[in-house]
């Protein structure tokens, strides 16, 4: 029960922010954010190493490694297989929905499509979520962390992203691994029910 309020929480975040993108409001805290991430980081070298850390995990390449761990742990752990690969499905269709029937423009032309939610971010998190849960290791969460938000300083840096279209991501990812944990502890009543 504390997972469903949890996951109602994150849900209306996601509702309140979306209303503060549509009217605007959250466009002031947008234009900071991306104006102190230039001041913080004004060398070009590292608009260079942020640029080349989202080329490496382009939604396209976290894709392929996705369906690379998915493979493996089909041959490995089937059972599981089934449920991370859905999963993994759910969150990359929810995050492409949202994109483009949100429809919100980028902070610069001279990136193409919608920006809300980043799927950069979105993709990162996916990725990383899937190796957390399947190795349980507390230095591969450490180093996931450091992904995620070096992926969401990258976006905001290259002004590729609003600010507000990362946490939109972070949201999306978190409603999702508490529906996940959900499933996985609801199987595993079931599945204890079974054995008495």
């Amino acid at each position: 029960m504390k997972n469903f309020y949890s996951m109602l929480s994150l849900c209306a975040l996601l509702i309140l922010l979306l209303m503060c993108i549509i009217t605007g409001v959250s466009d002031m805290i947008d234009r900071y954010a991306h104006q102190l991430a230039l001041h913080l980081l004004p060398n070009p070298f590292f608009k260079q190493g942020l640029s080349i850390l989202s080329d490496i995990l382009a939604p396209v390449h976290c894709l392929i490694l996705v369906l690379l761990i998915l493979t493996g742990l089909y041959f490995y752990r089937r059972k599981t297989f089934w449920l991370y690969g859905f999963w993994c499905f759910s969150v990359f269709l929810i995050g492409t929905v949202m994109k483009y029937a949100i429809a919100r423009p980028r902070p610069s032309v001279a990136f193409d499509g919608y920006s809300f939610p980043s799927m950069h971010v979105l993709s990162v998190s996916i990725l990383v979520s899937l190796i957390i849960l399947i190795t349980h290791h507390k230095g591969v969460k450490v180093i996931g962390i450091v992904l995620v938000c070096a992926m969401i300083l990258s976006r905001v840096y290259v002004n590729a992203h609003y600010l507000t279209d990362t946490v939109g991501s972070l949201l999306v990812i978190a409603i999702m691994l508490i529906s996940l944990a959900m499933t996985e502890t609801e199987e595993y009543r079931h599945e204890y029910n079974q054995e008495k």
